[in-house]
């Protein structure tokens, strides 16, 4: 494929910083050409002294990550990985990779990312294991993307062992919680994730298991922003409707221009005729006729006055007078 080398800086993207003064987490933006925002937590400049070397996108499952890695992979200057520490395959860590992360955990792991005691250590591990991508980075690649959903590590691993990192990008990507939640239950039903058409199966959503799913979810974000505003720690927002939902080439624009936002880049874009195309496996447009029981599902929701939790997007950590004197207090 013809990649085509050009600009990625915010303006080039149709990109530009801005500040938000009345948001009380004093995030800053970039903005898109509609001007809507793409949120950035503003950090210290002593929490930006660091080249990245890595960035970490956290969301759930059925946001459109695997699209996005896609479409990272055809711009050479990015090593764009995936479910590091899925618990049941690591996606990806090459064989001289694990065989260094062996080495260095002093234990004789088989170096398949599919041996569950090499997946165990490295989820057990996983600052180490990252120490190891880094420091094996390819000569040509500027940066490693890899993903991180809930569940796959605790939020005291992510904070721990990825936030803490001076080296490390945080973005965070959303979707309108009902589209995920629907997504995910027709995949589970059929056991099938990609490239396969769900758009004739219709599934029950039980109203109690949506709004517990919600609670968790709402629950791990904010956890996570936490752990980055507590640490100073710069962070980005995407979303799969304004950022993923796009042309490959504009996703990929929006993208790099973060990173060149964090000190990275210039990157080469593919060019115009990439196409990868975003693959819904449910090609319903309204959510509503992809369930088999929309009006009982609605009755529930409305009558714990929640219908708009299935529709408004996850909310985000906001600090308490609390938590700012205890940042003041440690700092």
């Amino acid at each position: 494929m013809k990649l085509a080398s050009g600009p990625t800086s915010l303006g080039a993207a149709g990109l530009r910083t801005v500040g938000i003064d009345d948001v009380p987490i004093e995030r800053s933006s970039l903005c898109r050409t509609d001007g809507s925002a793409i949120s950035r937590h503003a950090a210290s400049d002593g929490a930006r002294s660091a080249v990245p070397k890595l960035v970490c996108i956290l969301s759930v499952g059925r946001t459109g990550t695997n699209h996005l890695a896609k479409i990272l992979s055809n711009i050479p200057e990015i090593d764009s990985r995936r479910e590091l520490f899925n618990p049941d395959r690591i996606w990806w860590m090459l064989p001289h990779e694990l065989t260094e992360f062996s080495r260095r955990v002093g234990k004789a792991l088989p170096c398949s990312p599919e041996s569950q005691q090499t997946i165990t250590m490295v989820r057990r591990r996983p600052g180490l294991a990252l120490d190891c991508l880094v420091d094996m980075l390819a000569p040509e690649k500027r940066v490693l993307t890899f993903k991180v959903f809930v569940n796959q590590l605790t939020v005291r691993q992510v904070k721990k062992a990825i936030i803490r990192r001076p080296d490390t990008v945080i973005i965070f990507i959303r979707r309108r919680p009902i589209d995920t939640y629907v997504s995910h239950r027709k995949a589970s039903r059929l056991r099938q994730w990609v490239r396969v058409d769900t758009t004739q199966v219709k599934v029950s959503i039980d109203a109690r298991g949506f709004l517990k799913w919600r609670r968790q979810t709402s629950a791990w974000y904010r956890g996570l922003e936490a752990a980055c505003w507590s640490m100073d720690k710069r962070f980005y927002e995407l979303t799969y409707e304004s950022d993923i939902a796009v042309s490959s080439i504009e996703a990929a624009r929006r993208f790099c221009a973060i990173l060149e936002d964090c000190g990275l880049g210039p990157f080469t874009l593919p060019g115009d005729d990439l196409d990868l195309g975003l693959t819904q496996q449910d090609r319903t447009k309204d959510v509503r006729d992809r369930m088999a029981n929309w009006p009982e599902f609605q009755r529930y929701l409305i009558t714990k006055g929640s219908l708009d939790k299935a529709f408004e997007p996850i909310p985000h950590y906001q600090p308490t007078r609390w938590d700012r004197l205890r940042r003041r207090l440690l700092a």
